[in-house]
Order: C-alpha cells, then sequence, then structure tokens
C-alpha cells in the first residue's frame, strides 16, 4: 500500500493548476510523517498484544497508503518548486553567455545538427562577468550552419557524451505551443529538470573550445553508445535501417525513420522498435544459466555461493549494464527492478505472489524520478506487466499430475495439446489489447484495432531474429547486410495490416470519467467469469473509444487559432464541415507544425475528414504543414493561391484558385473570399497574394483571416469594401504584427473586438512588432498573442485562451516589468 499510495501522491499534482505554498508543503510531508509514525507506533504495540483482527489489518494498510501519499503529495510540490525556480530568469533571455559545462547524453542528429543536454558548471557574459544562469542544465541546439563551419574551421570533432565544453550561447527559458491534445513541451522541460533551451551563437565562433577533465562512470556508457552509433552509421548506408538498428541496440529511439515510427504505430508494435523489457529478459535469461554453468566448473567456489545464486545475480548485473547501454529508458527501469525483485526473492527463498514483484519494481523508480509517473510510458509498461501476470495465472485445474509419464494423446485432445500455445498466445495478446487499449487511447489519440495480429506476428520476428541480428552485428558489422532480408518482409506484412479497412480507429479526447469508466470495463473485461461480464466491460469502454460528438449548433462557427509557433493555422468549423485555413511552418527535413501539432489537434477534436483547406500563399509559415495534413486526413478540396507548379498540388486533391467574391454556405455559416482579385501580376511578393477569407455566423458574428497582407493590400480592402463590407468581430493580425501590415485606417475599417497575432516566442522576426502592439492598444483592441494564449477558442462570444482554460503550474507566465540587463 505503500507504494500505491506513493504514486497516488506524485500523480495528483499534474492536475493543479498552480503549485501551493512552501508552508502548506511542508505541512503536507510532516502530516505524513506524523501519520507513519504513529502507525509504526501502533504495529510494534499490536505486536506485543496478539495478532490483528482482518478490519485492524486493513485499517493499518490504509493509513499506510495514506501517509506514502501526504510525503509524496507534500514532497513532490517542493521538489517540483526547486525546478521551476531554477529556470533562467526572464533578464537574460536572448542575451549572449559564454558557458562551460558537460554533454549530458547521446547527442541527437538531424539533417539541420545537434541537439543535446547540456548540463552548466558555470556562466560568463561575453566580457567575462560571472552570472548566475540558475539552470542546472540546458538543451541546446547546434545548428548545422553553425557547428559544421566552427568545428571544421577549428579541427575539432562533433561533442560526445561526457566531454566538457566552451561554448557561446543564446538562451531562453523553457516555452512551447501549447494546444489541446498535443504534445506539452513545458512538461516535459520540468520532467527532465532542464531550465533553459538555445542554441550555439554563430556570431562567436571563435570562443568554442573542447575543455579537459575527468569522465564519470555514466559518461562512459554513454561514450559506449556513441561509439555503438559511429559504428552503425559507418556499415548501415540507409538512413531508416540505421535507425532501427540504432533503437534496437542502444534505444536511440530519435533516430528511427519517422515513416517507421508511423507504421509500426499503427500496427501496434511501436513499443518493439527499441529495447524493451522483453529484450533484457531474455538477454538475463540466457546470461544466467551460462553464469551458473561456468561457476560450476569451480567446485571450491561453489562451497562459499551456490551456483544457482551466482546465474541469478550475474544475470541481473548482464542485465543491468545492457540497460543503460540502452540509455535506461523507462521499460529498462522497470525490467530491472522487477529482475532485482525476483532474485532477492529466490535468493532469501521467498515465495512473493507476482503481484508483490510487479508493485515493487516501481518503488525504486517512483521514488527516485517521481515524475515518470507522469509520462504515458510509466503506465503503459506498469500496465502491459500486469496484464502480463494476470493473463499468465493457470487455466488448468492444478494437481493432475500424479509424477507419471503418461503418453502423449491422441485425437482431438492431442491436437489441442499441439495448438495450445499459439492459442495461449492470442489470448494473451487479446486481453492485453484490450487492457491498455483505454490508456493507448489517452496516450497516442488512437486504437490500433490490428495490434493483436501485428504483436503476434511481429514480437517473435523482432525479438528472436531481428534484435539478435543486430546486437552480433555490433561485433561483425558484417552481418547488417543481411537487415534488408529481415526488415523488409516485416515492413510489407505491417504495411498490410495497417492498410485493412479499420485497421486504425481515432478516439478524440475524452473526459476523465470517460477513462475512468474504461479502465473499471476493461477491468471487468479480463475477469473470469460469465460472457455478460466481459460484454458489460466492453460496454463501459465505449464512451471512451467512441465519445460522444461535440459539434457546433446550426448557424454557429466554432474558431480555433492553434498556436503553432511562427506561422499560421486556423481551424473553422460548422455542424458538418470542417475548414483549416494554413497549417503551420515547417522547421525542417520531416518535422512540420502539420504533424506535431495540426493532426494531433484535429484528431482531439474529433475532425476525421476537412471539408476545405485553404492555403493563404506559398510561405513556409503557412504552407509548411499541408503535405502532412492531407497525407493524414482525407481533404475534399484545397483552395489556393499556389504556382501550378507547386507540389502540393500534385498530391491528388481537387483545386480550386482563391479568387475574390468566391462564396459558400455551410450549415448556416457564410464564407467569402474578400482577396486576392485574380489579376496581380506573376512578380507580385507571396505576401500580396494572400487569401482574404470573412466568416459570420446565423447571428452576424463574424471573423476575418487575413493571411500575410501588407499595407498596400489593407488599404486595396478599404477601398473596396466601404461600410460595413470590411468589419469583423474578430481579426486574426495581418503578417502576424508585422510593422508592414495592421495600418490604422484598416484597423478602424474592421473595427474588431479582438485580434490574435500568431507568432512564435520570441521569434526572429519581432513579431508582434512594438508599435504595431502599441498601435492596437491605442485604439482600444484587445490584443492576443499565441505565446501567452496558447490555443484561441471563439464560439461567437468573448475569445478563450488555452494558457487560461487549462492552467499548469508548469506553463511559462509574463516577465514582470524589472531593471534592464546591464
Amino acid at each position: 500500500m505503500s507504494t500505491v499510495g506513493w504514486v497516488a501522491g506524485v500523480a495528483l499534482p499534474v492536475l493543479w493548476p498552480r503549485l501551493p505554498s512552501a508552508a502548506l508543503l511542508q505541512a503536507l510531508v510532516a502530516a505524513g510523517a506524523g501519520l507513519g509514525v504513529a502507525v509504526l507506533l501502533c504495529a510494534v504495540r499490536r505486536r506485543h498484544h496478539g495478532a490483528w483482527a482482518v478490519r485492524g489489518r486493513l485499517a493499518m494498510l490504509c493509513a499506510v497508503g495514506a501517509a506514502a501519499a501526504l510525503v509524496a503529495l507534500g514532497s513532490m510540490g517542493l521538489r517540483t518548486a526547486q525546478r521551476l525556480e531554477a529556470r533562467l530568469p526572464h533578464a537574460w533571455e536572448g542575451v549572449p553567455l559564454l558557458v562551460q559545462g558537460t554533454v549530458v547524453g547521446l547527442p541527437r542528429r538531424s539533417a539541420q545538427g545537434l541537439q543535446f543536454v547540456f548540463s552548466v558548471e558555470a556562466a560568463h557574459t561575453l566580457a567575462g562577468e560571472p552570472v548566475q544562469v540558475l539552470a542546472r542544465a540546458v538543451w541546446l541546439g547546434w545548428w548545422r550552419e553553425a557547428h559544421v563551419d566552427v568545428l571544421v574551421a577549428a579541427a575539432l570533432p562533433e561533442p560526445r557524451p561526457g566531454e566538457r565544453w566552451q561554448l557561446p550561447v543564446t538562451l531562453k527559458r523553457p516555452h512551447g505551443t501549447l494546444n489541446p491534445g498535443t504534445f506539452d513541451a513545458e512538461r516535459w522541460f520540468l520532467e527532465q529538470d532542464l531550465g533553459a533551451s538555445g542554441s550555439v551563437a554563430m556570431g562567436h565562433r571563435g570562443l568554442v573550445r573542447r575543455l579537459e577533465g575527468p569522465a564519470t562512470a555514466w559518461a562512459w556508457f554513454e561514450r559506449q553508445r556513441a561509439r555503438v552509433r559511429d559504428r552503425i552509421d559507418a556499415h548501415v548506408p540507409d538512413e531508416a535501417l540505421a535507425g532501427l538498428v540504432a533503437g534496437l541496440t542502444i534505444g536511440d529511439q530519435a533516430s528511427v525513420h519517422a515513416q517507421d515510427w508511423q507504421l509500426f504505430r499503427a500496427a501496434g508494435v511501436a513499443h518493439a522498435l527499441s529495447i524493451s523489457g522483453a529484450h533484457i529478459t531474455v538477454f538475463a535469461a540466457l546470461a544466467a544459466p551460462l553464469a551458473a554453468w561456468l561457476w560450476r566448473r569451480w567446485p571450491s567456489a561453489c562451497l562459499v555461493c551456490p551456483a544457482p545464486w551466482v546465474g541469478l545475480w550475474v544475470g541481473w548485473l548482464l542485465a543491468l549494464a545492457y540497460a543503460l547501454l540502452a540509455g535506461w529508458g523507462l521499460p529498462a527501469q522497470r525490467t530491472v527492478a522487477m529482475l532485482a525483485v525476483v532474485c532477492l526473492a529466490r535468493t532469501l527463498q521467498l515465495n512473493w505472489p507476482a503481484v508483490v514483484v510487479w508493485i515493487w519494481a516501481a518503488a525504486p523508480i517512483v521514488v527516485f524520478d517521481p515524475w515518470a509517473v507522469w509520462q504515458s510510458g510509466f503506465w503503459l509498461s506498469f500496465a502491459a506487466v500486469g496484464l502480463l501476470i494476470l493473463t499468465g495465472q493457470p487455466t488448468h485445474r492444478p494437481g493432475l499430475s500424479d509424477g507419471c509419464e503418461t503418453p502423449a494423446p491422441s485425437g482431438y485432445r492431442g491436437l489441442y495439446q499441439r495448438v495450445r500455445p499459439l492459442w495461449e498466445a492470442m489470448r494473451v495478446q487479446v486481453f492485453t489489447s484490450v487492457g491498455l487499449a483505454p490508456l493507448a487511447a489517452v496516450c497516442f489519440g488512437e486504437v490500433s484495432v490490428v495490434g493483436v495480429v501485428g504483436n503476434l506476428l511481429a514480437l517473435p520476428w523482432i525479438t528472436l531474429v531481428l534484435t539478435p541480428l543486430c546486437l552480433m552485428g555490433v561485433l561483425w558489422p558484417a552481418l547488417w547486410g543481411l537487415l534488408p532480408w529481415v526488415v523488409e518482409p516485416l515492413r510489407a506484412v505491417m504495411a498490410a495490416l495497417v492498410g485493412l479497412p479499420g485497421a486504425v480507429v481515432g478516439v478524440p479526447g475524452s473526459s476523465a470519467w470517460a477513462l475512468g469508466l474504461a479502465l473499471v470495463g476493461a477491468w471487468l473485461a479480463l475477469m473470469r467469469g460469465p460472457p455478460a461480464l466481459g460484454l458489460s466491460g466492453l460496454a463501459l469502454m465505449l464512451p471512451l473509444l467512441v465519445p460522444a460528438p461535440r459539434l457546433p449548433g446550426w448557424g454557429e462557427a466554432e474558431v480555433w487559432g492553434l498556436d503553432v509557433g511562427q506561422g499560421t493555422a486556423v481551424l473553422v468549423r460548422t455542424r458538418h464541415h470542417a475548414l483549416l485555413l494554413d497549417a503551420g511552418p515547417a522547421w525542417g527535413e520531416g518535422r512540420d507544425a502539420g504533424d506535431r501539432v495540426v493532426v494531433p489537434f484535429l484528431r482531439h477534436r474529433g475532425v476525421g475528414r476537412l471539408d476545405e483547406l485553404v492555403v493563404t500563399h506559398r510561405d513556409l509559415d503557412h504552407v509548411g504543414g499541408a503535405a502532412s495534413v492531407i497525407k493524414a486526413l482525407p481533404v475534399a478540396r484545397l483552395r489556393s493561391t499556389l504556382e501550378p507548379s507547386h507540389p502540393l498540388l500534385k498530391l491528388g486533391i481537387h483545386h480550386q484558385p482563391c479568387r475574390r467574391g468566391q462564396r459558400w454556405q455551410w450549415d448556416g455559416v457564410a464564407f467569402e473570399v474578400l482577396h486576392p482579385w485574380g489579376h496581380e501580376p506573376r512578380t507580385a511578393k507571396p505576401n500580396a497574394l494572400s487569401c482574404v477569407l470573412r466568416v459570420e455566423d446565423a447571428r452576424g458574428r463574424s471573423l476575418l483571416l487575413t493571411g500575410d497582407i501588407e499595407r498596400e493590400q489593407e488599404q486595396a480592402l478599404q477601398d473596396a469594401f466601404d461600410g460595413p463590407g470590411l468589419r469583423a468581430d474578430g481579426l486574426i493580425v495581418p503578417h502576424h504584427g508585422s510593422r508592414t501590415s495592421s495600418t490604422e485606417g484598416f484597423l478602424q475599417a474592421v473595427q474588431p473586438r479582438w485580434a490574435l497575432a500568431q507568432a512564435g516566442y520570441r521569434n526572429r522576426y519581432g513579431h508582434p512588432a512594438p508599435a504595431v502592439v502599441q498601435r492596437y492598444a491605442d485604439l482600444g483592441i484587445p490584443l492576443l498573442s499565441s505565446p501567452w494564449c496558447g490555443a484561441l477558442l471563439w464560439q461567437g462570444a468573448q475569445p478563450q485562451c488555452w494558457r487560461v482554460v487549462q492552467p499548469r503550474h508548469w506553463h511559462d507566465q509574463p516577465a514582470a516589468q524589472g531593471p534592464a540587463v546591464p
């Protein structure tokens, strides 16, 4: 109960909108400690007065769990406050600094450069004055145009784990985009204990130095991982295959190609693309008997320590070393902890049930790294093992054998004995898939219907063929030449499964009560009992897997201005239709807002298809994510000002050029294109061709979506639409708030009640420009910006900011006015 109470205590703060006071948190710790001491004294006293009654034991267990929960709750809050206070002060954002420290972990490679964790030992201004940046570790990017030139000019190798470096950097506080159903970067920074992010400054190349210093034992493991990755890169030319090998040998999930992730996740076997508990367990199971056999060759040593004990602990130590080499992820931690508990129980000859081993394995993880409880991998990993324990109970009646050999049965009974292992494997996969479905739906927004078959086919192949081939290739790289013969059939089978109708079911975001019902339903469905009990459990899972649609009424529009960084993406939804205007920026090869933000958001909101995708113009911060959206969702029509040769027009979507005067109506909501005119010269700038769309609901409430028009186009709109033709209740600020837009005459013509500037946090363009911000203020127009609003929801009344609707204590807050940095 102490472990269960502790898990509950460290999990609860994830719901806190703000942290309680330090005094209250300390009081919780003191109360929990006091309750624990009282329980201990009662237990000692009762031990001298006889056995406990059943009710007394139950009360004691509940008291132990409550004490652990109070201590965990208070200590988690205090530790979280320490991490938040260690974030980079606002005053030092964007200021060039010179930092000395150590590279932690395996750097992530991409076409754009390197990203790595940098443990800061000291920081100075470029003038040499010491700086207290507070952040113990920062997330740095050394982009290719910067780091290649610097390293080549200085004859330096790339940073490697455990090395000490001096780097000129510019830093900013942990800040990310914030939308419903998408990745929360600020929470990730808190979980990883990173106080800032930034990049190596390009303008101070002469200050880059590699420093001398001792390496830690952990750095030694990381350097071995780096050596293995270098060997993989040298002998496996195919980037996708190299990523799979890196994932299955050193647990480098960041190297796995995005297409492989998508394919195997849809097939329900993405967990097998990196070192998992099954791999480590198989490794330990092979190492333990070998160690015991070798120990038995030394008879005198067996008198000191029995060979079974040696085999157990040597197998565990080798499993620990393998887990460290694999990056020490959550599945590896869980497996090593469970193996340690099993080894301890067998050494002490304790007959602990599997459930006890399962619970005790979680204890060291949640104590030393309580933020692991906030990660989906923790719950999926331990839930999967719990389901295996549940399904691993014997289904036959014990005690039938009298110890004598019986002849093999014949006929139908013999056939049953032969197919029984396959039947048991299928039963385990069905139970695991049903049991994990609620968690998978919440964590990933989808459920793989073909996951049962996918796991049955892929897991034996990956565990017994592909993984050993990858590991043996570390010693003999020539074996990696067989990878295409092993991987391509696997990909083909998974692609065939995913291509089946209904292979993957998208699950929109659901409420907490629906998740609770689904978990109870999964438990009932897995219980041994009459079929009606299992069917009732499946019925309880329906509100989560098939939630009620949340649709606007007739004549109403639901508008979401997404937070995609420096770019634009707006969803307009009516009763039966959905329109997406722009799809956010692209950040590099294989990385764009369409895949990372827009598509997860659309699935979370239950949008399964788009009736129209409007691309205002060709700039990358508007069109960058469109291809990912088209690949992920059916799109009925594309409306844009793109040139005929643009790659987006070759994806087979019906295209209609964006022209003034185009009008249509969906469910009582009117749409009208106000710009461009259609006779602009071919040499016109892309901004001058921006599609301008006006949306008006049945009650006359309107929104103006302006793209990147500038003052010339704003004046043309003023001239063409006198009076109320240009007025709107809401305005998406032209060109993200650039100085070339939002003229006073245009704002007076529109007369918006509110405006949203979709721009990135501390973007290099300075959007929205201070002069533009002042102009909106002078005209009395409330101006919202994506960095401090997050996604904006407008349903005809006042707009709502997601950072206000769903506040969390780890979310960044604007800086208070204070003295400037000297």
